[in-house]
Protein backbone atom coordinates (compact mmCIF):
# COMPACT_ATOMS: atom_id res chain seq x y z
CA UNK A 1 0.00 0.00 0.00
CA UNK A 2 2.74 2.25 0.82
CA UNK A 3 4.36 2.00 -2.58
CA UNK A 4 0.95 2.48 -3.92
CA UNK A 5 1.16 5.90 -2.46
CA UNK A 6 4.48 6.56 -3.47
CA UNK A 7 4.08 5.73 -6.77
CA UNK A 8 0.21 8.06 -7.00
CA UNK A 9 2.11 10.54 -5.02
CA UNK A 10 4.92 10.87 -8.24
CA UNK A 11 2.34 10.59 -10.81
CA UNK A 12 0.41 13.89 -9.39
CA UNK A 13 3.60 15.46 -8.95
CA UNK A 14 4.79 15.19 -12.56
CA UNK A 15 1.15 15.73 -13.55
CA UNK A 16 1.07 18.98 -12.01
CA UNK A 17 4.37 19.95 -13.53
CA UNK A 18 3.43 19.88 -16.98
CA UNK A 19 3.61 22.72 -19.13
CA UNK A 20 3.96 22.68 -23.17
CA UNK A 21 6.11 24.30 -25.63
CA UNK A 22 4.57 27.80 -25.91
CA UNK A 23 3.49 29.66 -29.25
CA UNK A 24 7.84 31.20 -29.32
CA UNK A 25 9.08 27.35 -29.40
CA UNK A 26 10.54 27.66 -25.56
CA UNK A 27 11.30 24.10 -24.24
CA UNK A 28 9.88 23.37 -20.81
CA UNK A 29 9.71 20.38 -18.77
CA UNK A 30 7.15 17.40 -20.34
CA UNK A 31 6.17 14.44 -18.88
CA UNK A 32 8.38 12.39 -20.92
CA UNK A 33 11.08 14.30 -19.64
CA UNK A 34 10.27 14.33 -15.61
CA UNK A 35 9.48 10.57 -15.90
CA UNK A 36 12.66 9.91 -18.01
CA UNK A 37 10.64 8.94 -21.22
CA UNK A 38 11.87 9.67 -24.72
CA UNK A 39 9.32 11.55 -26.67
CA UNK A 40 9.16 10.99 -30.77
CA UNK A 41 7.92 14.86 -30.83
CA UNK A 42 8.27 18.29 -29.50
CA UNK A 43 4.71 20.55 -29.93
CA UNK A 44 6.14 23.86 -31.43
CA UNK A 45 2.71 25.63 -32.16
CA UNK A 46 -0.48 25.16 -31.47
CA UNK A 47 -3.55 27.98 -32.50
CA UNK A 48 -6.53 28.48 -33.94
CA UNK A 49 -6.28 30.24 -36.86
CA UNK A 50 -4.36 28.57 -39.42
CA UNK A 51 -6.22 30.09 -42.41
CA UNK A 52 -6.03 26.78 -43.92
CA UNK A 53 -9.24 25.42 -44.54
CA UNK A 54 -8.72 21.39 -45.43
CA UNK A 55 -8.30 18.81 -42.81
CA UNK A 56 -5.30 17.56 -43.45
CA UNK A 57 -1.60 16.21 -41.92
CA UNK A 58 1.15 17.69 -43.94
CA UNK A 59 4.88 15.99 -43.26
CA UNK A 60 7.16 19.00 -44.37
CA UNK A 61 10.88 18.31 -44.99
CA UNK A 62 11.97 21.31 -46.60
CA UNK A 63 13.01 25.15 -45.64
CA UNK A 64 10.60 26.19 -48.79
CA UNK A 65 7.48 23.92 -47.79
CA UNK A 66 7.93 25.48 -44.35
CA UNK A 67 8.27 29.52 -45.80
CA UNK A 68 5.15 28.19 -47.59
CA UNK A 69 2.76 27.28 -45.10
CA UNK A 70 4.07 29.74 -42.18
CA UNK A 71 2.95 32.41 -45.15
CA UNK A 72 -0.58 31.16 -44.95
CA UNK A 73 -0.55 30.58 -41.49
CA UNK A 74 0.77 34.43 -40.98
CA UNK A 75 -1.80 35.80 -43.65
CA UNK A 76 -3.60 37.67 -41.31
CA UNK A 77 -1.77 38.30 -38.81
CA UNK A 78 1.10 41.71 -38.23
CA UNK A 79 3.83 40.73 -37.47
CA UNK A 80 3.36 37.13 -38.15
CA UNK A 81 4.49 34.28 -35.79
CA UNK A 82 8.09 33.85 -36.60
CA UNK A 83 9.67 30.42 -38.16
CA UNK A 84 10.65 27.80 -36.15
CA UNK A 85 14.53 26.94 -36.30
CA UNK A 86 14.92 23.64 -38.01
CA UNK A 87 17.56 21.73 -39.37
CA UNK A 88 16.00 19.43 -41.82
CA UNK A 89 19.20 17.60 -42.65
CA UNK A 90 18.11 16.42 -38.32
CA UNK A 91 14.32 16.92 -38.41
CA UNK A 92 10.88 17.23 -39.67
CA UNK A 93 7.66 19.10 -38.99
CA UNK A 94 4.13 17.61 -39.15
CA UNK A 95 1.41 20.71 -39.56
CA UNK A 96 -1.87 18.95 -38.44
CA UNK A 97 -4.70 21.37 -39.78
CA UNK A 98 -8.42 20.92 -38.75
CA UNK A 99 -9.83 22.56 -41.44
CA UNK A 100 -12.60 24.99 -41.03
CA UNK A 101 -14.75 24.46 -38.34
CA UNK A 102 -17.72 26.82 -37.29
CA UNK A 103 -16.92 27.08 -33.59
CA UNK A 104 -13.94 28.19 -31.08
CA UNK A 105 -12.42 26.29 -28.18
CA UNK A 106 -11.40 23.21 -30.50
CA UNK A 107 -8.30 21.79 -30.04
CA UNK A 108 -5.84 19.53 -31.95
CA UNK A 109 -4.33 16.51 -30.03
CA UNK A 110 -1.83 13.84 -30.53
CA UNK A 111 -3.57 10.90 -30.17
CA UNK A 112 -1.01 7.97 -30.89
CA UNK A 113 2.51 7.37 -32.00
CA UNK A 114 3.22 4.35 -33.67
CA UNK A 115 6.23 3.42 -33.42
CA UNK A 116 7.54 0.76 -36.39
CA UNK A 117 10.86 -1.06 -37.95
CA UNK A 118 10.12 1.18 -40.81
CA UNK A 119 7.96 4.00 -40.17
CA UNK A 120 6.89 6.51 -37.34
CA UNK A 121 3.12 7.49 -37.45
CA UNK A 122 1.40 10.06 -35.88
CA UNK A 123 -2.17 10.06 -35.58
CA UNK A 124 -4.09 13.93 -34.50
CA UNK A 125 -7.50 14.25 -33.94
CA UNK A 126 -9.58 17.44 -33.48
CA UNK A 127 -10.87 17.58 -29.78
CA UNK A 128 -14.61 19.67 -29.61
CA UNK A 129 -15.23 21.64 -26.52
CA UNK A 130 -17.22 20.61 -24.17
CA UNK A 131 -20.65 22.72 -23.37
CA UNK A 132 -21.21 26.51 -25.09
CA UNK A 133 -18.48 27.62 -27.47
CA UNK A 134 -18.15 30.61 -28.93
CA UNK A 135 -19.64 30.74 -32.37
CA UNK A 136 -16.74 31.93 -34.96
CA UNK A 137 -14.77 30.48 -37.89
CA UNK A 138 -11.85 28.73 -36.11
CA UNK A 139 -8.98 26.43 -38.17
CA UNK A 140 -7.05 25.12 -35.46
CA UNK A 141 -3.49 23.71 -35.99
CA UNK A 142 -0.88 22.16 -34.43
CA UNK A 143 2.77 21.77 -35.71
CA UNK A 144 4.89 19.18 -34.49
CA UNK A 145 8.98 18.46 -34.87
CA UNK A 146 10.27 15.28 -35.12
CA UNK A 147 13.87 14.34 -34.55
CA UNK A 148 14.53 12.54 -38.27
CA UNK A 149 16.01 8.74 -38.57
CA UNK A 150 16.60 6.12 -40.90
CA UNK A 151 11.93 5.83 -40.49
CA UNK A 152 9.37 7.06 -42.94
CA UNK A 153 7.62 9.56 -41.23
CA UNK A 154 3.72 9.86 -42.12
CA UNK A 155 0.53 11.40 -40.25
CA UNK A 156 -3.22 11.05 -40.47
CA UNK A 157 -6.07 13.31 -39.27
Amino acid sequence: MKNYIKVLSLLLLAASSITVTNCKGKKVDTTEKILGIESYYEIVLENNNSNHEIKEAVVIQSQEKMQNLFSEINMTRRPGIPLPNVDFNKESLIFAYGGRLSTGGNKMNITQVKNEDDQLHFEFQIIKPQGTATMSITTPVMIVRIKNDDRKITASI
